[in-house]
């Protein structure tokens, strides 16, 4: 998905959110920045892998594009390292934060609050007030997913050190010879063990566009059965 579709998408989530929250605009706008928001991290992520990918890829566009780029394989993967990881947590955080600005009403907030949130002691009021919400059922399957823990581990060592890195081949070719211009990948360490990149990014950024769509359901559902925040 690119920004187009998403945006076509959020689309009938905008009409369900604005007639659940005719009472309420300025909070069904709010939930609906949080989720075009996010939808735009995913983007950017879907450009971080587009970037990793040009130096494997077999076709002269990506060859041409990478040439009129002018920068190396390593500066490459940094900047998708940055994009992938961080883009698609924020994504998550940002939805995160529009579950719960959907569910708790009476929320006078300083901050967005962000998946880390929805493990605190002030998260067990709504989950309380919640019990068979389908919102907090999203919440902890994201969570307690694997691909989740390796993007946070991966975007915490992005912020606090380097992810471990692993060059098993492909050094660069000479780029007169045409593509593909590099064979191999280059592999990282995330909780214990090791993934190439060129696998590990679409699998990571499928995962946050499918969660990130599941919820756009859950929403025009909501809305279709009851009033803002009603638990479903």
């Amino acid at each position: 998905m690119q920004l187009a579709d998403f945006m076509a998408e959020l689309k009938p989530t905008a009409e369900s959110v604005r007639a659940c929250y005719a009472d309420k605009p300025d909070r069904g706008e709010h939930i609906l920045n949080l989720l075009g928001t996010a939808a735009s991290h995913l983007d950017a992520a879907r450009l971080g892998q587009k970037l990793y990918s040009l130096p494997h890829a077999a076709n002269q566009a990506s060859h041409d594009l990478f040439v009129a780029l002018d920068e190396g394989h390593v500066t490459l993967e940094a900047a998708a390292n940055n994009l992938v990881f961080r883009g698609v947590v924020t994504s998550f955080d940002l939805c995160a934060a529009a579950v719960w600005r959907h569910l708790d009403h009476g929320a006078v907030l300083n901050r967005e609050p962000d998946l880390g949130d929805w493990k605190t002691h002030r998260a067990g009021r709504l989950r309380s007030a919640n019990p068979d919400s389908v919102f907090v059922g999203w919440i902890d399957a994201v969570i307690a997913d694997r691909r989740w823990q390796l993007l946070k581990e991966g975007r915490h060592k992005l912020t606090h050190r380097m992810v471990p890195r692993i060059v098993t081949s492909g050094a660069a070719r000479d780029l007169s010879a045409g593509p593909p211009f590099r064979t191999g990948s280059t592999r990282i360490r995330l909780l214990h063990e090791e993934f190439d990149l060129i696998e590990l990014y679409p699998a990571l950024l499928q995962f946050g566009v499918d969660c990130w769509v599941g919820l756009n359901a859950m929403f025009r559902s909501a809305c279709a059965r009851g009033s803002g925040g009603s638990p479903v």
